[in-house]
């Protein structure tokens, strides 16, 4: 996409973006009071992380209340706006007392790794992880795994990518009594790698604090924070950590920052050398907050004068909660909150070179001046040397709502004086989390109130200052049937602004990929001329840089879709496949308006494809191999031959994932068809130049299966997951030390054991057990009121596809037993649950979901836990002093506070403003030994940062909590 000029105001095109639409593709919406949701559940969300998702959506987590605690939840949307997980998002954890606070990053493969601070112990917050794949899969323990649950509290976790598919992560860390910096790395498969609960990355005496941290380009990591180790002044400083788990600069890391007075809030950025670019609000000068900024290499040297170079000085008044972003060419883009007006704040940004040197107007250009406060700025690169920024605006004197701009690589605003709006609907929006989707344009999240409550939405922005997806789709490039080759048809989707009466693209542009040649000369700026006469353009794709040249145009005509006949160079055949790149623009009468496709490619061939083959048999043989069979195709004189493709998937499309092999025979031996389970197969005939016929109708072999299981240590809840010949105890379970304990009311000793029930059976060690009979991909099992403990089948059973006769039946949530109960979204085989019935009736389990929500059970989680296993535990009075992290944070306009008193004594805690001054006294008297918690309302004031302190006889502590109105 070109960037654009501003020569057709966004306000022209309002009226266009609120029009009603009758062929919409994407899902995001054009209209700035509309958005698109990701999260409307009951209560309050939270907006927290977002990352890109590699394919140009984005991945959001949030802190969801929409129980009685908060929990961790994540929602993908792709780069259309079509969000592809559970309907108000996938929840991450759900354990125990709540969890707040997450950080997300791409985990390279469409997927994500998400960390959170976590209660779920009830007395101190730890870390915890969790990865999930780009089909909304959690890929490792339920509810994530431990990163660090030593004593104290850990806090503020902070993700940077470890270059391999898993992550470094940071976080504040108290268990030597005041806030210290640790650090842990995890693989992609959920196994930390260095000292359990992490290395030290920072243990200086005072607080660490306000992490920051970036890739060092060579699988380490570099962690900058805001320090108190001078006991006078918050200070910054920075440390480099290799993959090992080694630090690499001087013990407690290098200062970046020590001037006078305090700095703080860091924020970081790779400097693409394997350094940083660091900038932070500062207050050297005793009265007022500056931006100053600082590049460290990866030796751990300052590259610019010491404490950093001034970014804006402006006025007597405050600078505050700067940001930053690349921009392209080794430098930076800050922005930040301005209140050199002296009234209000407002959005101003600099650029700064590699060298230390600001590139714009003295203390930066204004990005935003309209009316009362701007607040909470983030800017993302626009891929063209500039950055598009967006912040939270209250132009309007009630609510706020969330705004952008984009500024160019020479400071230029591009977009309308003072932003435009991305989100105006009811109530507020604001808060903005934001990141590019690739192709320099952005997806941002907000949390909105229009329903009363906080809630997620987003919306995209191109980088002309459009909202929505408003590029033609490309969705086919391919051959011409029944021709003689040569041309191949290109399939797209229309453009958004392609549909009457709001018609803005006036035609659509053809254009095929080919190699630069030297007759080609350029004309303006990407455009090229060969001496044929023939148009070229140079385009920068996610693919490379590719010419293109112009091979046809077509007249917009308000349809959802168009095709057009393009010519190839040659065809396909035994040569090889002739694969060519195709694009697609929607013009409008404006030069610089304009939106490409994606990128797709095609072929053509010079005749038709085969016919399907019939009579396709699967027969098993002797041992584990199966014999598949068919009728020759003798129709089509140029068969070369049959591919053979098997899966496990009853009606499974052909692929290069399901191939087993070709042949030019009409039978074919699978040596080793996937044991346990159904085994489908297909066959699809292919021609001399490579055409394919249509899939053939499935064939089907059986198979008996062995499930294998590894049980824990004394108590497991167990079940018969296939048809055995014995189901004695005895004989399934041998090792067992116990009877095997059915639930009715109450515990029963059964001798032999029935699919479809539970059984609590007690080990000695950690066996592992195997069971072989026939599949059970559907179980009806009976269920009576109160608590039942319930078998598995021969697969995993997603809870939320289990039906109920009579259907609808409101049941508790699912619970495992692992030495202790945890609640559990996938019933696995060989396993016992608990589920707790409202009513009499059966479950049906089975391998396949429902086509449709009839007969689904409603799944309500409740307070009580299932009857207790043999055994138990019992919580005791605290061991040490400590202060937990406010929850929720950020809060509105109340929120709780907990700490622990290992003896009793004189406790006061009180409530702080950044300033110093003592808003509240919330706890001033005589406390006995044990886990206490206070709720805080700071209805009666402002929005901002606050600090609490506790003082325990000799222990003291002080966090800091948000409050956002």
């Amino acid at each position: 996409m070109k960037i654009f000029a501003n020569i057709f105001p966004f306000c022209a095109v309002f009226a266009l973006l609120t029009g009603g639409y009758g062929h919409l593709q994407a899902q995001w919406s054009h209209d700035p009071s509309v958005n698109t949701p990701v999260c409307t559940a009951a209560s309050d969300q939270y907006i927290s992380a977002i990352a890109n998702d590699g394919s140009g959506g984005a991945i959001i987590a949030w802190s969801d209340y929409r129980s009685t605690v908060g929990h961790i939840y994540a929602q993908h949307i792709t780069n259309t706006g079509v969000t592809t997980w559970t309907t108000d998002g996938l929840a991450i954890c759900l354990a125990a007392n709540g969890q707040s606070g997450p950080a997300v990053l791409s985990d390279g493969s469409g997927g994500a790794i998400i960390a959170w601070s976590d209660f779920r112990n009830g007395t101190d917050f730890d870390v915890y992880a969790q990865r999930i794949n780009s089909s909304g899969v959690v890929q490792w323990t339920t509810d994530g795994v431990a990163i660090c649950t030593a004593t104290g509290f850990q806090t503020n976790p902070v993700l940077v990518s470890d270059g391999s598919g898993g992550a470094f992560i940071t976080w504040i860390d108290a268990r030597s009594g005041a806030n210290d910096i640790y650090a842990q790395r995890v693989n992609n498969a959920g196994v930390v790698q260095w000292s359990q609960n992490g290395v030290p990355i920072c243990t200086a005496p005072g607080s660490q604090e306000y992490l920051t941290a970036v890739s060092d380009a060579a699988s380490g990591a570099i962690i900058t924070w805001e320090d108190y180790r001078s006991g006078t002044s918050y200070d910054i400083y920075s440390q480099r950590i290799n993959g090992s788990g080694t630090v690499q600069w001087a013990a407690n890391g290098v200062p970046v920052s020590t001037a006078q007075y305090d700095q703080y809030f860091p924020v970081s950025i790779p400097d693409d050398s394997g350094g940083a670019f660091i900038t932070w609000q500062d207050l050297r000068n005793g009265s007022a907050y500056h931006i100053y900024a600082q590049r460290i290499n990866g030796s751990g040297a300052v590259q610019w004068q010491t404490d950093g170079v001034p970014v804006c000085t402006a006025s007597t008044f405050s600078q505050q909660y700067p940001t930053l972003a690349s921009d392209s060419s080794g430098g930076a883009i800050i922005t930040w909150e301005d209140f050199r007006g002296g009234t209000d704040l407002d959005i101003y940004a600099q650029r700064i070179t590699a060298a230390g040197t600001p590139q714009w107007t003295y203390n930066g250009v204004a990005v935003c001046t309209a009316a009362n406060n701007q607040s909470n700025p983030t800017a993302v690169s626009d891929g063209a040397g500039g950055a598009i920024i967006s912040w939270t605006d209250y132009r309007d004197g009630a609510d706020f709502h969330t705004y952008a701009q984009r500024v160019t690589h020479l400071g230029s605003t591009l977009w309308n004086t003072n932003g435009i709006a991305v989100s105006l609907g009811p109530g507020s929006q604001g808060i903005p989390y934001m990141t590019g989707d690739g192709s320099g344009d952005a997806i941002v999240g907000f949390i909105d109130t229009r329903s009363a409550n906080y809630d997620i939405y987003a919306q995209r922005i191109d980088n002309i200052g459009y909202l929505g997806y408003n590029n033609p789709v490309l969705s086919f490039v391919r051959d011409v049937p029944a021709d003689q080759g040569g041309k191949v048809t290109v399939g797209f989707n229309a453009s958004n602004f392609d549909q009457y009466p709001y018609q803005l693209v006036t035609s659509y542009s053809i254009w095929r990929g080919v190699s630069p040649t030297a007759t080609m000369t350029a004309k303006s700026p990407g455009i090229f001329k060969a001496s044929s006469g023939k148009t070229y353009r140079k385009i920068q794709t996610p693919q490379g840089t590719t010419y293109w040249e112009l091979v046809g145009n077509l007249a917009s005509h308000y349809f959802a879709g168009y095709s057009y006949t393009a010519p190839t160079l040659n065809d396909s055949d035994q040569t090889g496949t002739h694969s060519l790149q195709y694009l697609v623009s929607a013009e409008t009468p404006y030069q610089f308006v304009f939106w490409d496709s994606n990128v797709d490619s095609g072929y053509s061939v010079d005749n038709l494809p085969p016919g399907a083959v019939q009579n396709v048999v699967a027969q098993p043989q002797t041992g584990s191999s199966v014999l598949v069979h068919w009728s020759p195709d003798l129709v089509d004189p140029d068969v070369n031959g049959y591919l053979v493709y098997r899966s496990t998937v009853s009606g499974f499309t052909p692929g290069p994932s399901t191939k087993l092999g070709q042949t030019a025979d009409t039978s074919f031996v699978d040596p080793a068809p996937t044991s346990g389970q159904t085994n489908y197969y297909r066959i699809v005939t292919v021609d001399l130049h490579g055409n394919l016929s249509t899939p053939s109708l499935q064939a089907t072999a059986g198979a008996y299966t062995t499930q294998s299981y590894s049980l824990d240590d004394q108590w497991n809840l167990v079940s018969v997951p296939v048809v055995v010949s014995d189901f004695t105890k005895t004989s399934l379970l041998p090792t067992a030390v116990s009877d095997a304990f059915a639930y009715g009311g109450g515990y029963m000793a059964k001798p032999t054991l029935a699919n479809g029930t539970g059984y609590w059976l007690r080990f000695s060690g950690s066996p592992s057990i195997s069971m072989t009979g026939f599949r059970i991909d559907q179980d009806t099992v009976n269920v009576n009121t109160g608590w039942n403990l319930i078998g598995s089948i021969t697969s995993p059973v997603n809870v939320t596809n289990i039906t109920s006769v009579p259907g609808g039946i409101v049941t508790s949530q699912f619970f495992g037993y692992t030495g202790g109960y945890s609640t559990v979204s996938t019933l696995e085989p060989g396993r016992g649950y608990w589920v707790k019935m409202t009513q009499s009736g059966s479950l049906i389990l089975s391998s396949t979901a429902s086509q449709s929500d009839a007969g689904r059970i409603s799944i309500v989680p409740g307070s009580d836990l299932p009857p207790s296993p043999p055994g138990g535990d019992v919580p005791g009075i605290p061991g040490e002093f400590a202060l937990g992290q406010n929850f929720p944070n950020p809060f509105n306009p109340s929120t709780e506070i907990r700490y622990q008193l290992p003896q009793s004594g004189w406790v006061t805690l009180k409530v702080f403003n950044m300033l110093g001054q003592e808003m509240s006294t919330l706890v001033n008297a005589y406390q006995d030994a044990g886990y206490k918690t206070v709720t805080v309302n700071m209805n009666s004031l402002p929005s901002g940062i606050y600090v609490y302190r506790i003082t325990a006889g000799r222990f003291t502590d002080v966090k800091k909590m948000m409050l956002i109105k």
